[in-house]
């Protein structure tokens, strides 16, 4: 049988409601070069009896002898992939007939593309949720939201092995996200502009615990993303910058100076680098250094001459200023 040129990895935890659904999606795509990798996590439902009804050769079945989770099963069908590309799909989603093919024509038409989405459509509700397209804007825009669908995704599997990179366990249940963060110095993104599968919307729903979670790791993964892309010492900016990114205002003047210093770092660094578009970190960093001026409990008048002291470097928005007045009102 000739080496398949793309490898779907689908780890399934108790999703056999779903499963026949979503494994048929891929069965039944256009592009029919595939290897479909299930990694059924110790499912305690009849996950399994729903794989074994499907006889298809192209299916590579993968047994967890207990749960190990999402992470660990996505690393181990990775491991297993022998294929150019790496296609990601969740066991309740519906990938449209020409997802693949899509993907994989495109990649190879633009060699420079090593990670490829798109949009996606809500099943519920007939939302299309779109993405920005360029790299150029994926850049940016990951500082303020995950801007690649995890489960339409398509990667050049040799980024993952020449730089040796994997999902990390210690960024779950963001562990998509932070792949980002990883790659996005390594190679350049792209997002087809019309959606190629349909989310299940259950799929979206975690619990307030997860969500509690999921958001200290996406402001750990941001704060990581922001210091390493303008070459910053981590250590020193990281507990500053982590709280600034997840709004938590200064307590004081002394956490307010250590903020000033950081954020004025931050843009003097990408004005010589340029690595993320210069007019909108300026406006990002504008917005963060509002909110931490206006979080001091001082005088308006002294907020006023803090907050203009970054103004040499672009930090002070004419919006945000007149803002900061207003609230003092």
């Amino acid at each position: 049988m000739r080496k398949s040129d793309v490898s779907v990895i689908l780890p399934v935890y108790n999703g056999g409601e779903y499963l026949s659904a979503a494994i048929q999606s891929i069965l039944n795509q256009s592009f029919g070069n595939f290897e479909l990798i299930i990694v059924n996590d110790g499912s305690l439902d009849h996950t399994e009896e729903v794989i074994s009804s499907f006889s298809d050769d192209r299916i590579v079945y993968v047994k967890n002898v207990e749960n190990i989770g999402i992470v660990k099963s996505l690393n181990k069908a990775l491991s297993i992939a022998s294929s150019k590309y790496i296609a990601r799909m969740d066991a309740d989603d519906i990938s449209y007939p020409q997802r693949l093919k899509v993907q994989y024509e495109y990649l190879e038409l633009h060699s420079e593309i090593g990670v490829c989405g798109s949009f996606v459509n809500v099943k519920e509700t007939g939302e299309c949720i779109k993405y920005p397209e360029t790299h150029e804007n994926i850049v940016f825009e990951l500082l303020i939201q995950n801007v690649i669908a995890h489960p339409v995704v398509m990667i050049r599997k040799e980024l993952l092995d020449n730089y040796k990179l994997q999902y990390d366990d210690k960024f779950y249940p963001a562990e998509d996200y932070k792949l980002w963060i990883d790659l996005i110095t390594k190679t350049k993104f792209y997002n087809i502009q019309f959606p190629l599968l349909e989310y299940n919307q259950h799929s979206l729903s975690i619990s307030q615990s997860n969500q509690d979670i999921q958001l200290k790791k996406i402001y750990e993964i941001r704060t990581i993303y922001l210091l390493n892309s303008l070459r910053l010492n981590i250590k020193d900016a990281f507990v500053s910058m982590q709280r600034i990114i997840s709004f938590e205002n200064s307590k004081d003047l002394q956490h307010l100076e250590k903020s000033k210093t950081v954020l004025s770092d931050l843009a003097s660094s990408n004005k010589n680098v340029l690595f993320f578009d210069q007019k909108k970190l300026l406006k990002l960093l504008s917005l963060y250094w509002y909110v931490e001026v206006h979080g001091v409990d001082i005088g308006i008048k002294e907020k006023i001459k803090i907050y203009l002291s970054l103004r040499h470097l672009g930090l002070c928005n004419f919006l945000f200023f007149i803002k900061l007045i207003l609230n003092a009102i």
